[in-house]
C-alpha cells in the first residue's frame, strides 16, 4: 500500500442523471424537500436565488489535466478516463454541467452507446480550487484519438453568502491494494461543514509513472460524510489500469457518479 499527499477538494456530481448535493442551508433548516432521513439536507438541485448569484468578473471553470486508457483484461476491453478541473475565479461555481466526448481522427464520436459515462453535473467547486472526477466501463469503441470535456456553469456564487454554507473537504492517507478487494482505495476524509452531508460518493483518478492521467473511478454506493474527519474506502470495479501507478492515486470527495 503506498500513500500520497493531502490535497483540497470540493462537492462533484458526474454522469447518468444522478445528482450530488454538498452543503445546507446558513440557517440549519433544509435547503430541498424534506428529507426522511434524520441527517440534515445537502445543497438543494436548485439554489436559492440571491442578488451576487452572478458571474465572475474574471476567472472560470476550466480543464487543467485529463486523460484515458483503453486495455484489454482477461478477455474484455476496459475503458477508462479521468479529468481534472480548476475553478479559477473568486467565485463558488455551482452546477456546472460536464459532457466528455471521444473522436477519432475524422472528429466522429467513437463513445456514443457509452454516453450514460460521458455526461454529468459539477456540483460545487470553491474558488481556487481542482476536483478530479471519471469512470471506468465496459467499452469496444475504437479508434479514440482526443477527448473533449465542456463545462457549462448555471450559477456563480460569493463563499460568504447568506443562504448557502460552502465548505472544503480535504483527503489524505491514501493507500491502494490492487489484490484485495472490496477496499482497493482507502483514505481518510475532513469534511469542513457544520453538519453531516448525507450523500456522497468517493472518486479517483488514476496516473503513470510519468504523471500522465490514464484512468478514473468512483465509489459503487453513496454513503453519508460526517463533519470532521472520517475514514473511507471503496472497490475499483474492473480494477485500476494495468498502466497506473498506485502512488499517485488521487480520491476525491464528495462525488456522485
Amino acid at each position: 500500500m503506498t500513500g500520497v499527499g493531502r490535497r483540497a477538494v470540493l462537492g462533484l456530481a458526474v454522469a447518468a442523471g444522478v445528482g450530488a448535493l454538498a452543503g445546507c442551508a446558513k440557517d440549519g433548516s433544509p435547503t430541498a424537500s424534506p428529507s426522511t432521513s434524520d441527517t440534515p439536507s445537502d445543497l438543494p438541485l436548485s439554489a436559492p436565488a440571491e442578488p451576487d448569484a452572478t458571474a465572475p468578473a474574471a476567472g472560470a471553470l476550466r480543464v487543467v489535466d485529463s486523460g484515458w486508457s483503453h486495455e484489454s483484461r482477461e478477455g474484455v476491453k476496459v475503458f477508462s478516463y479521468g479529468v481534472i478541473v480548476e475553478n479559477t475565479s473568486d467565485r463558488v461555481a455551482f452546477q456546472t454541467t460536464a459532457s466528455v466526448r471521444f473522436t477519432d481522427a475524422s472528429g466522429l464520436d467513437v463513445m456514443a452507446p457509452e454516453g450514460s459515462f460521458l455526461d454529468g453535473r459539477v456540483t460545487v467547486v470553491l474558488p481556487g480550487e481542482r476536483v478530479g472526477f471519471g469512470a471506468t466501463f465496459l467499452s469496444v469503441a475504437k479508434g479514440a484519438e482526443k477527448m473533449d470535456v465542456e463545462l457549462v456553469t448555471a450559477e456563480w456564487w460569493a463563499k460568504d453568502n447568506t443562504a448557502l454554507e460552502f465548505a472544503p473537504i480535504t483527503v489524505g492517507d491514501v493507500a491502494t491494494d490492487r489484490a484485495h478487494p472490496p477496499k482497493q482505495l482507502m483514505f481518510t476524509v475532513t469534511s469542513g461543514y457544520t453538519e453531516q452531508l448525507v450523500s456522497t460518493r468517493a472518486a479517483a483518478v488514476f496516473r503513470d509513472e510519468a504523471g500522465k492521467i490514464v484512468g478514473g473511478t468512483t465509489a459503487p454506493e453513496p454513503s453519508a460524510l460526517p463533519s470532521g474527519e472520517s475514514k473511507g474506502g471503496f472497490g475499483v470495479e474492473y480494477g485500476m489500469p494495468l498502466s497506473a501507478a498506485p502512488a499517485a492515486t488521487e480520491v476525491y470527495v464528495p462525488i456522485l457518479i
